[in-house]
């Protein structure tokens, strides 16, 4: 019936929201890895890089991979934290769809301020002023739009 329908999608949206805050802490975690390492300089920070990745089991079976968030010593660069923040946010977007601000307000802001925080890591990680400036935009945009909703 309609409830079960109504379960099964909230299921899927709260699947959705842990996917999402999955490959954000993967993205979290390397990006913290990245800034300390852009922060030394010389022959050690290389090393000390390669000391705080742990290593991870490899998965022969691609089918396994597609669900699952790279490992972080895998998310090095900004490549890989582009693919971990697309991998996020859309899971985030698509969570909200059932998650509406007007029912389930804690869950719809903790999902934006998680966006929010995506779009803070990547841009950690960026080297062009003009994208870490659209990108902190993105999410004054996110949470600027939350406080005239909520208004």
């Amino acid at each position: 019936g309609a409830s079960d329908d109504e379960a099964i999608a909230q299921i899927r949206a709260d699947a959705l929201r842990a996917k999402g805050a999955l490959y954000l802490a993967v993205l979290e975690h390397a990006t913290d890895l990245h800034v300390r390492h852009q922060s030394m300089h010389g022959r050690w920070a290389e090393r000390e890089l390669q000391l705080a990745l742990p290593q991870s089991d490899t998965v022969d079976e691609q089918d396994e991979l597609d669900e699952c968030p790279p490992a972080v010593q895998d998310a090095a660069g900004f490549d890989a934290a582009r693919q971990l923040f697309k991998v996020a946010n859309t899971a985030f977007e698509e969570a909200k769809a059932f998650f509406v601000l007007d029912g389930y307000t804690t869950d719809h802001v903790t999902i934006l301020r998680s966006q929010s925080q995506l779009y803070r890591l990547l841009a950690l990680q960026e080297q062009d002023p003009k994208r870490i400036s659209a990108m902190h935009s993105r999410r004054d945009n996110l949470l600027s739009g939350l406080l005239d909703q909520l208004n």
